[in-house]
C-alpha cells in the first residue's frame, strides 16, 4: 500500500502490514498509528543510499544499502506469527 505519513491514521489497522518501508522526513510516526508493524526500514535523504532498520528494540543504520540490504528485513518479517 502507498499511502502519505499523514494519512495513515487509520490505514493501517485494516491493511495490518507486518513491515513498512518509507522515506526519511524527518519525523518520527507516532507509536500508536503503526499498529501491527513490527519492522521499519527508513531510506535516509543523504548523497548516498543509506537506510535505517528498526526491528523490535533492535536499530541499525546501513551507510552504503543495496536492494538485497533493503528486503532482507522480509525473511525475517515472513517467520514472524500473523498477529
Amino acid at each position: 500500500m502507498l499511502v502519505p505519513e499523514e494519512v495513515l491514521d487509520g490505514q493501517m489497522d485494516g491493511f495490518r502490514p507486518q513491515m513498512l518501508v518509507r522515506n526519511d522526513s524527518g519525523g518520527a510516526i507516532p507509536e500508536g498509528l503503526l499498529g501491527s508493524v513490527v519492522c521499519r526500514v527508513e531510506v535516509l535523504l543523504t548523497y548516498g543510499m543509506g537506510a535505517r532498520i528498526s526491528m523490535g528494540d533492535n536499530s541499525y543504520t546501513i551507510e552504503a544499502a543495496s536492494l538485497e540490504d533493503l528486503c532482507s528485513p522480509l525473511d525475517e518479517v515472513e517467520d514472524l506469527p500473523q498477529g
